[in-house]
């Protein structure tokens, strides 16, 4: 506790101490003066500097409360002083200065994955977005509030946010354009801006065909900066956009803004306008904005920063930012060694005028020399201020008012058979009967890199998946079944796999890598056919190598969700994933003229989903009617495209809850996993708030209504928390919310690895073949037709086993001998002769029972 992780670099010619952890996600510089950082697979790190700028790192997990997760994103300072860090699926964490304490979906936020917090500089309140919505936390009266699709947002997921200097509210939405709203409206009136979502009438083009215009140049939003008199800048992945000094929305994109329009489908349509050197960014990709003296800098993805003019939005210096840095290869990939540090996550301005650039890859980079007098801040002379409280629970008479007014909303979304639901960063590779309860499919994770398809219920032979690649790819290329690790048994984040009790980590994959950055596709495309009634369509994603390869880390998806009838019979729509084992990939690409077709119809749901190097994520759609879905996941001219599993679940016509489960499934050997019973005695107790649980834990065919809905069942857990610890109710619906503690993680391991013990126990062979399966617990060196032989020779097989205190009769060598000299009469021998002696144990059980 307290020291920096790995070995420190070496210390470089720049003014600070050089930073320990290379992989930054943010950074501030606090009232004190003091330098925070936060970073991936790395934790959250402190740095105070004397007079001299001589100063040490600390590790902040030396302090109490710190949580286990080392995956931090975001970080912000409120107006007491207090630390602020978003994690990944583990709430926000504040530091007081003395200790840590978790805020999190239990007991106050709205979601568990945390993407940005800002603080109002006029009331003090503290934003947070989170993946369920944005969470405002109010210091004056310890007031906790949660804004969600319900209040006017178009989308819960929020990826950046900013206060300007009058106090009002601006959110960048992940998938959304912007937003803004005044505390003095209550957070209850939003002023929605979108771009178009396509620029052709063939949906084609995503992005303007200018490299300046009126509007916003996209509504994937990364980054924004709000100051006075409303004047804002966002960030976006396709240029910068900005309402100074006219109030009118205006863009700058990147210098490759026309090759990703010629990029297209279909060849894009070229710029007639010609643009001077200092007219446009290093490039399209914007991180993040901070504005000094000088201008607002602007971070980039692969082209280092860029400092703009605040009014004509003209480039006044770029910076590619190249350290010189010697770095220790255990905690610095070589790949990255050879790059500049381009990717910029944060600026974190100093008192003395310098400017430091938080890199994802290298640390922190000095790229503006200060040319003021350093002083060491004082530290406030001031007790520790006390951590924010937690949320009381709503009062039983305004939650049954809330829950009545909700019904109003159902159903209100009745054009669109397909919604975006929520997301779930919480449950990880721990998918069994949570997801996919009725069809599971764990893209290319069999032995061989094929997919592998469970069918966990009758209906589910009526549902049909298929992947493939975009029309916008090589005449010869194709979707790819790629296996990183047969057994990644230590990493939560990789799907478990039940045929093999492991952890395959493995993907469909469409090759981006192969084409150029500006290239729009490949593309995965998932395709999906689903019966009658309505369906929960769960997508995995997981970004195994992020911290590995440098282009790796950028994956950053448009997912979009189309119903489209083929023209084709299912045999050759949906046909099997055919490997050609010398390719490693699906020999039948898509119909050009059908996809074009495809394109062309209505998008019924869109989503993104970025930065899940550190956890995975579930992103899940509601779909209501029979069909063909089909689910392009864009490259959104990043790395490559990759999907880890497909999980759809048949949900009840009455209630839209899942149905229970008839029977324990063979794939659990009769010890299917399932949230805790609730008592009879709780059953009774809480009849009351049984009934809302069930109203609001029904996914009505409403984005209103959901949101709303998820807020109001999180209230009725904290009030049974509060009022009913040790309830049968908490563990039950801990389950239905996505929540997880470490104690139920470590039951359901054990659970999962019961469940292959009992396997082995009544099917040795193959089960407990080390040749059937090399990467699977508590195998023997056998062939499953040796195993079988054992069982007719009446050979305890556990004997063989690595843990087995005594000697085997026979050994190992003898009986593979044995077997080898075995001819196939006595093996039919042996065979009848086991038969008969099960068939006679067999009657006389029967004659027992009789008697």
């Amino acid at each position: 506790m307290g020291s920096i992780v790995g070995t420190a670099y070496a210390q470089s010619a720049y003014d600070l101490p050089t930073c320990p952890i290379p992989f930054l996600t943010d950074g501030i510089v606090a009232s004190d003066g003091s330098i925070w950082v936060t970073g991936e697979r790395s934790g959250v790190y402190k740095l105070s500097l004397d007079e001299n700028k001589n100063g040490e790192w600390i590790n902040t997990n030396y302090y109490a409360g710190f949580p286990k997760t080392q995956n931090f994103y975001t970080i912000a300072e409120d107006l007491q002083g207090r630390i602020w860090v978003g994690t990944d699926n583990q709430g926000v964490i504040v530091f007081n200065g003395e200790n840590w304490k978790s805020y999190t979906k239990e007991n106050a936020l709205c979601g568990e994955r945390v993407f940005d917090i800002a603080v109002s500089p006029t009331s003090g309140e503290v934003a947070i977005s989170t993946s369920g919505g944005v969470t405002i936390y109010n210091p004056a009266n310890e007031h906790w509030r949660d804004l969600n699709r319900h209040d006017g947002l178009l989308a819960d997921q929020v990826e950046a946010l900013s206060f300007d200097s009058e106090g009002k509210l601006w959110l960048a939405y992940a998938c959304g354009g912007v937003a803004s709203s005044s505390s003095k409206s209550g957070y209850s009136k939003w002023e929605n801006v979108q771009a178009p979502w396509y620029w052709d009438a063939k949906q084609y083009i995503r992005q303007p065909f200018s490299g300046k215009g009126e509007g916003l140049p996209s509504n994937l939003g990364n980054a924004i900066l709000a100051k006075g008199n409303g004047n804002v800048w966002l960030g976006t992945t396709c240029g910068l956009a900005s309402n100074f000094p006219t109030g009118r929305w205006q863009y700058i994109r990147g210098k490759d803004y026309e090759a990703k329009n010629k990029g297209v489908y279909g060849g894009g349509k070229a710029s007639s306008r010609k643009y001077g050197k200092n007219d446009l960014l290093p490039e399209d990709y914007i991180t993040c904005l901070c504005e000094t003296p000088e201008g607002i800098w602007v971070g980039t993805r692969t082209k280092g920063a860029a400092l703009v003019d605040k009014k004509t939005l003209k480039i006044l210096k770029t910076e590619n930012l190249i350290p010189k840095q010697k770095y220790d290869q255990q905690t610095f990939p070589s790949e990255w060694e050879k790059l500049p540090a381009q990717w910029i996550t944060a600026f974190l301005p100093l008192q003395d005028g310098s400017v430091y650039a938080a890199t994802y890859g290298r640390g922190l980079v000095n790229i503006t020399k200060g040319n003021l007098t350093w002083k060491k801040k004082k530290a406030n002379e001031r007790d520790f201020p006390n951590h924010p409280s937690y949320p009381q629970p709503l009062n039983q008479e305004k939650l049954i008012e809330e829950i009545v007014n909700l019904g109003k909303y159902r159903g209100n979304n009745k054009n669109s058979p397909a919604l975006f639901w929520k997301e779930d960063w919480a449950t990880q590779g721990r998918w069994c009967e949570r997801y996919g309860r009725d069809f599971a499919v764990l893209c290319a994770a069999g032995n061989i890199p094929r997919d592998l398809s469970m069918t966990l219920e009758d209906l589910s032979s009526q549902i049909m998946v298929a992947g493939r690649i975009g029309c916008h790819s090589s005449p010869n290329d194709s979707l790819r079944h790629w296996i990183h690790n047969h057994n990644m048994a230590g990493n939560p984040n990789v799907l478990h796999n039940l045929s093999y009790y492991s952890k395959t980590e493995a993907e469909w994959d469409d090759h981006g890598e192969a084409y150029p950055r500006t290239f729009d596709g490949p593309d995965v495309w998932a395709i999906i056919k689903v019966p009658e009634g309505k369906h929960q369509i769960s997508l995995y994603f997981y970004n195994p190598n992020g911290l590995e390869q440098a282009n790796a880390a950028q994956r950053d998806y448009l997912v979009e969700v189309r119903k489209f009838q083929s023209k084709y019979p299912d045999e050759l729509a949906l046909s099997p994933n055919l490997i050609d084992p010398k390719q490693n990939r699906v020999p039948l690409n898509f119909d050009q003229k059908e996809t074009a077709d495809i394109l062309k119809t209505p998008v019924l749901t869109r989503f993104r989903v970025k930065s899940f190097a550190g956890s995975g994520v579930y992103k899940t759609i509601l779909v209501k009617e029979k069909g063909y879905y089909f689910i392009r996941i864009g490259k959104n001219y990043s790395f490559n495209t990759l999907l880890n599993g497909i999980f759809i679940t048949k949900l009840e016509e009455k209630d839209g809850t899942p149905p229970t489960r008839k029977s324990m499934l063979f794939e659990y050997a009769g010890k299917c996993p399932q949230p805790c019973p609730i008592t009879d005695q709780d059953a009774k107790a809480h009849a009351l708030f049984l009934e809302y649980w069930s109203k609001l834990t029904a996914p009505h065919f409403s984005p209103s209504y959901l949101s709303k809905a998820h807020q109001l069942a999180l209230q009725i857990y904290r009030i049974i928390q509060h009022t009913a610890p040790n309830s049968s109710l908490i563990p039950n619906w801990r389950w239905t919310l996505s929540m997880w503690n470490e104690q139920e993680t470590d039951k359901f391991e054990q659970l999962m690895l019961e469940i292959w013990y009992q396997k082995q126990e009544k099917f040795p062979d193959p089960y407990a073949s080390k040749k059937f399966f090399p990467f699977s617990p508590r195998t023997i060196p056998f062939a499953p037709l040796e195993i079988r032989i054992m069982r007719y020779m009446d050979i305890d097989w556990h004997q063989y086993l690595p843990d087995y205190q005594g000697i085997p009769k026979p050994s190992a060598e003898k009986f593979h001998q044995l077997i080898k000299n075995m001819t196939e009469q006595e093996y039919k021998k042996l065979a009848q002769k086991y038969t008969e002696k099960r068939l006679m144990k067999l009657k006389q059980q029967i004659r027992k029972e009789n008697e």
